[in-house]
């Protein structure tokens, strides 16, 4: 089929087929069916002069130039960046093997790449070429060692997302744990009228240990401003600079404000903020210190909870490019019992001295859950990002995760959330409605996201935060899943993606084997689609687009006069270009 045809001659070379007239829009041509294959020639308009030069065939395409440049360092002890220049203008992506394996496939224009999952105080070597229809570019080669694992270093079990979790808390310094059964280390400070406040030592049988008590505060209004009532104080100025988390235990029934005084890079005083349940500001400036406040939830019911805090994280909601320098005081307003107060630091702090994953998870709870990470489920995800998980791998546990499923996102919502997520902007009305259309025919949420996370754009975003974006496994899930969306109208089930990811894997089937055994399926069989939906749902499966009027009319008319069966209308379009362009950008075998 000639598509969008312009009016004059058409000089057509069709290797080793009869040729097709310019009076017939399409011809049968031996008994193997052609679907959109690219025909040599050229369109003469009939103003033009004829140019025979153009129709030598000497222009054919090339394999792309090698990449340049090639150079490698070692984040840390279990993660590698590579980074290239790109010197074509015809690649399809770029191949990185390690140690003479396949490990990525990037898209095109992409240059750089992180590796993670690798061993310590170990050596490796990379490879990186060009690929396009007509092969590989040559290759470029580095090697590079990983950092040794230093002594402190000790994963654990960093339990998951939603749960408890067990983190190896490294330099810890307690402030105040009560055992001394006295209360010698806190103070009042504006405390009016003089001697207001009550200040105790006792032992409080609900948590089973000495806690320390602050009641008669006379502090109701909570106002951004308002300084009526008593402030309870640690009486130390601790300037520590070498802590950056801080723990404790809290108690109360009735509104309470702790401030931790911190000293930054670019301000010499910050009151992080932290409140049950309340505002809804994250900053608030008055000549001597900026506050920012943080939420700790709705904790204050007479029960103990513990308090879990990053402080440069914290910092950042009001302040995203700046840095705590020391800790500086501890002081609380209101009536509440506190213990175990402890700064301390974790792998996360003092082993990786630049932490750029953490933005990657505060941007997937923040966009997709709609709020702020736990640091318990904020830690597991970074050391995830850092060890064995890509990205991908990520962002979709949060697109599925129960919490958001309990949202009931309609398709536009969930669109919206994807562009903010993974291509960090809103999404254009052009793109909101092109997507929209994809789900409304047939497209799952779960393809749309691994089509988002391949991009050139998602890319970028996470070569900054220093982690893998996509590995293999996800592009081979992404082809099937696609299968899943297209053919099946259904996501996968863990056994079925298993067994189709284990058949490519191991070579047992390529490409067109998986595509017909999707289509030969009972399960598909059992949906008795009619022709016209039949060659509707291969164009989307194998051409990856819709049918086009005449092209459908074509391949319909030629089912239902049975001059053909579908199988041999599916070897036509396993056959045709665009496919094999499909299996190209997943690098999976026809």
């Amino acid at each position: 089929v000639i598509k969008n045809a312009k009016k004059g001659e058409y000089v057509l070379y069709v290797k080793g087929y009869r040729v097709v007239s310019d009076s017939q829009k399409y011809a049968l041509c031996s008994n193997t069916f052609l679907s959109d294959t690219p025909l040599g020639g050229d369109v003469k308009e009939d103003n033009e002069e004829e140019d025979n030069s153009s129709n030598s065939g000497d222009n054919q395409p090339s394999t792309p130039l090698a990449p340049g440049n090639l150079e490698a360092f070692a984040i840390d002890d279990s993660r590698v960046k590579l980074r290239w220049v790109d010197n074509s203008d015809n690649e399809m992506g770029f191949k990185i093997f390690r140690d003479g394996k396949l490990i990525h496939i990037t898209a095109p224009d992409v240059t750089s790449f992180t590796d993670n999952s690798l061993k310590s105080d170990t050596l490796y070597r990379y490879e990186v070429k060009a690929f396009n229809l007509q092969g590989d570019s040559a290759g470029v080669e580095v090697s590079v060692k990983t950092k040794p694992l230093r002594e402190d270093e000790n994963t654990g079990n960093t339990g998951n997302g939603g749960g408890d979790v067990s983190q190896n808390i490294i330099d810890k310094r307690v402030l105040e744990d009560a055992e001394s059964k006295t209360a010698n280390k806190w103070g009042l400070y504006d405390h009016i009228p003089w001697g207001y406040g009550k200040i105790e030592n006792i032992y409080d049988s609900q948590k089973r240990s000495r806690v320390i008590r602050l009641s008669n505060s006379g502090f109701i209004n909570h106002t951004s401003n308002n300084e009526n009532g008593v402030g309870f104080l640690i009486n130390r100025r601790f300037s520590d600079t070498k802590h950056k988390n801080i723990e404790f235990f809290v108690k109360s029934n009735s509104y309470f404000t702790i401030f931790l005084s911190v000293k930054t890079i670019n301000k010499n005083n910050v009151y992080l903020t932290y409140e049950p349940s309340g505002f809804n500001k994250y900053h608030y400036n008055n000549p001597q210190r900026e506050y920012v406040w943080i939420s700790l939830g709705d904790i204050s019911d007479g029960r103990w909870h513990k308090i879990d805090r990053d402080l440069n994280e914290d910092l950042k909601r009001a302040f995203p490019n700046d840095r705590v320098v020391s800790f500086e005081l501890f002081l609380v307003r209101g009536d509440l019992s506190l213990d175990d107060i402890a700064l301390f630091n974790t792998l996360g702090q003092s082993y990786v001295k630049s932490d750029n994953c953490s933005v990657f998870v505060n941007n997937c709870y923040r966009n997709i859950l709609s709020r702020d990470a736990d640091l318990e489920g904020k830690r597991y995800w970074e050391s995830k990002l850092k060890r064995d998980m890509s990205a991908t791998d990520v962002v979709q546990y949060f697109f599925e995760s129960d919490e958001l499923k309990s949202k009931n996102l309609n398709d536009e919502e969930f669109v919206r959330k994807a562009y903010k997520t993974i291509l960090g902007r809103e999404a254009d009305m052009e793109g909101l409605d092109y997507w929209l259309g994809e789900l409304k025919r047939g497209k799952s949420r779960r393809v749309l996201v691994y089509e988002f996370a391949f991009s050139k754009e998602f890319a970028e975003f996470c070569d900054k935060c220093d982690i893998t974006n996509y590995k293999l496994s996800n592009q081979l899930e992404s082809f099937i899943e696609r299968l899943y969306s297209l053919i099946l109208n259904r996501t996968s089930d863990p056994k079925g993606m298993d067994d189709w990811k284990r058949a490519l894997l191991n070579k047992e089937k390529g490409a067109l084997d998986i595509v017909k055994g999707f289509f030969n399926s009972k399960e598909f069989k059992e949906k008795s689609v009619n022709n016209e939906e039949f060659v509707k749902i291969a164009y989307r499966a194998i051409l990856g687009r819709e049918a086009d009027r005449e092209g459908l009319d074509y391949w319909k008319d030629l089912l239902d006069s049975k001059k053909i069966t579908r199988d041999e209308l599916l070897d036509s379009f396993l056959h045709s270009k665009e496919f094999k362009v499909l299996t190209q950008k997943y690098q999976i075998k026809i």
